[in-house]
């Protein structure tokens, strides 16, 4: 079972309900212990993956461990149950069917429980042709999802996350100011919602104008600002010492300047 966000319509107990359905039928057992093979995501006859993109396979550590004990010579089990095409990968037609190919060689079928298959050789091109649209669909949704940021990134709205010296405001979709969030707080944003980020704490302020001024004007590199701050007793973000990391972090980010970027790493 897989899902690949928390609030996913195919929650984790539904696909488990429908599993349970088909087993109930007498045609499938679960098998309940697999502790020889030492799985990490596996429990109660279930590999999970939760909150994972079923699009990359490198990531799925329940995935992963199905498969490698499904290819296992002393593997326990002949079928894998699973929701419906995209539960099982929404990689390409030559990804999917590759793994599917493997674990057939060693005795082991795939079964899409909700796809009504008919079990003749027209599966063959319904399946691929299914597999297709899944992988598809979620090329789409990703460029919905870009496409909906790199708006917000625009308009001067921010990504999720809290730089040192500011803090987040919650902006409901009226302009309205509902949150400013100190560090550590929980937001009370819903989807609707926007976060932006304003000037914090003065004393944090302060402490990032000297580290540019120290850097830029007095020659001192990383090392010695952190030494600095930490002689001074200056908490870091985290609430411990600075180190190099965190005071690199702080001159290379350029939202002190003025600027939102947005994908950094893809």
């Amino acid at each position: 079972i897989r899902r690949s966000g928390d609030k996913q319509e195919n929650s984790l107990p539904d696909q488990k309900k429908e599993v349970y359905k088909s087993t109930g039928l007498g045609e499938y057992t679960l098998v309940q212990d697999l502790s020889r093979f030492s799985p990490k995501s596996f429990e109660e006859g279930f590999f999970i993956d939760d909150a994972l993109s079923g699009v990359f396979t490198d990531n799925r550590v329940g995935f992963k461990e199905m498969i490698r004990i499904g290819l296992d010579k002393n593997c326990p089990f002949k079928a894998i149950l699973v929701w419906d095409i995209k539960r099982f990968s929404r990689g390409d037609g030559d990804e999917a069917g590759h793994y599917r190919y493997l674990l057939r060689q060693n005795g082991v079928e795939v079964i899409y429980i909700s796809e009504n298959f008919k079990g003749d050789d027209s599966d063959d091109l319904v399946i691929g042709t299914k597999q297709w649209l899944a992988r598809q669909e979620s090329k789409d949704t990703s460029k919905d999802v870009i496409r909906g940021m790199l708006s917000r990134i625009q308009k001067g709205l921010s990504s999720p996350g809290h730089p040192y010296a500011l803090k987040r405001q919650i902006i409901d979709n009226k302009g309205n100011v509902i949150q400013v969030c100190e560090r550590g707080e929980k937001s009370r944003a819903n989807n609707e919602d926007y976060t932006k980020l304003v000037p914090g704490d003065e004393k944090e302020i302060e402490i990032v104008k000297r580290m540019y001024d120290c850097y830029a004007n007095r020659g001192m590199g990383y090392r010695l600002i952190a030494r600095m701050l930490n002689k001074e007793g200056i908490p870091s973000p985290r609430g411990k010492k600075w180190n190099l990391c965190a005071i690199e972090f702080i001159l290379s980010n350029e939202i002190y300047i003025g600027n939102l970027i947005y994908n950094k790493t893809s």
